[in-house]
């Protein structure tokens, strides 16, 4: 079972980012908070996110397998960088999600709480905070300071190490981020 694969993958990988062991990565398709749950996980623990998916593409040769087979094979350090600037942008939208999630909302305090959504997202990706901030993408710079090596198709891989996250990534990964954050800002404007 998917489950039980995970959570041993979460049990061996030996990070120490968040003292609880996830246990899966299930999302409900209708609500935002749930879609970046996962992401969250998959970013936090990249050494059992990659084994999970390394074991599933081993012993299982049904839509898992090749799907894990097919995510294995994509992986790479451009993806694993945007994955996790995507996933400190899901932390701020969930900022200001769970204000208007509340039974009342002040409505003295909405235009304040958008300018702070709006000023945190500009620090993050024009100002290039993201990559000091406590969060997805430093813990995913971390995890590839050092190599990771997975097999896929009987070929070996890796991510990270010797392939040093280069400016010229940086930016192109970043460019996403400000192209949305320029959208997001649009949309309060209107």
């Amino acid at each position: 079972d998917l489950r039980s694969i995970y959570s041993d993958a979460v049990r061996h990988s030996g990070s120490n980012y968040v003292s609880t062991c996830f246990g899966n990565l299930r999302a409900a398709k209708h609500r935002f908070e749930s879609m970046c749950t996962p992401l969250s996980r998959i970013c936090l623990d990249w050494g059992a996110s990659i084994a999970f998916l390394a074991r599933v593409a081993l012993e299982r040769s049904d839509r898992a397998g090749v799907f894990a087979s097919a995510t294995l094979g994509a992986i790479d350090e451009e993806l694993m960088l945007q994955a996790a600037l995507l996933a400190d942008a899901a932390d701020q939208c969930m900022c200001l999600i769970r204000l208007f999630d509340a039974r009342e909302v002040d409505n003295a305090k909405i235009a304040g709480e958008v300018q702070r959504f709006c000023v945190s997202i500009s620090k993050l990706f024009f100002d290039e905070h993201v990559w000091v901030a406590e969060g997805h993408t430093k813990i995913t710079l971390d995890f590839l300071s050092e190599t990771t090596h997975f097999v896929v198709h009987g070929v070996v891989r890796s991510v990270g190490g010797p392939r040093p996250v280069t400016r010229d990534l940086r930016d192109r990964v970043l460019k996403r981020m400000q192209a949305w954050a320029i959208l997001v800002q649009e949309v309060v404007i209107a």
